[in-house]
């Protein structure tokens, strides 16, 4: 049995997915500039919701067929954006070239874009081709763009605060209400092991409970959290 099991959980309430938290006023204005054809940048630690953010777009506007998404840091060096974009139409926008028009451009990672995409996405942007485009990365002021691209952007960057650690005890209450086996002092050391990194706070909390519950445990204790972080417990 499962440690969530044992507190009735249909699943793993510390699992990764596509919801966000504390990030709505984020999300609405994404969901804005992405309607008003513009070009935004989420700017954001790693695990501090950037993936997160765009999945909810394109839960947003995906079903309207006009979605692309991208994950610049996995094969960037073999992205085409004319490629991503014929792709769209399918065996006949392949052959002749076909570009659809209006759509919305997600680029997870754009820090790892090239200097020719930037340009390519730039073009076809300033064309019509591409509507509204989001990017995501870790620095904005990193990122391979041009003046021009930078220009097209202005003053649209989403920058994405760490989660306190109150927040991240108030992220546990949410995704495990009424759930007794974690303290908030417990919650607060398992945060700040993971390196205040809301993705691995969340794996971490898992792996924990999971040493609590197997061993017999009705709460969280010392020697649980050692037994995840090891040599890492009580720095």
């Amino acid at each position: 049995m499962a440690w969530y099991e044992k507190y009735d959980f249909g699943e793993d309430p510390f699992a990764a997915d596509e919801r966000v938290y504390g990030l709505d006023k984020v999300l609405d204005e994404l969901v804005y500039r992405v309607e008003s054809g513009s070009m935004a940048f989420v700017e954001g630690k790693e695990g501090a919701g950037k993936s997160a953010v765009l999945k909810q777009l394109i839960k947003r506007f995906g079903g309207k067929g006009k979605v692309i998404y991208f994950d610049c840091g996995k094969i960037e060096r073999k992205m085409n954006i004319e490629k991503l974009m014929t792709g769209k139409y399918g065996f006949f926008g392949r052959v002749f070239g076909i570009k659809p028009g209006d759509m919305i451009l997600l680029l997870d990672n754009a820090n790892f874009l090239s200097k020719k995409n930037c340009e390519r996405i730039k073009n076809y942007f300033d064309n019509n081709y591409i509507k509204s485009v989001v990017f995501t990365g870790l620095s904005y002021s990193k990122a391979h763009f041009s003046k021009s691209l930078r220009d097209r952007i202005g003053g649209r960057i989403e920058r994405l605060k760490q989660l306190s650690p109150e927040q991240a005890v108030q992220l546990v209450n949410e995704r495990a209400p009424g759930i007794e086996l974690l303290d908030s002092d417990a919650g607060k050391k398992i945060y700040k092991l993971s390196g205040n990194n809301p993705k691995k706070f969340l794996e971490n909390l898992g792996a924990v409970c999971e040493k609590a519950v197997s061993g017999g445990s009705d709460r969280v204790e010392e020697k649980h959290i050692k037994e995840v972080f090891g040599d890492e417990h009580g720095k």
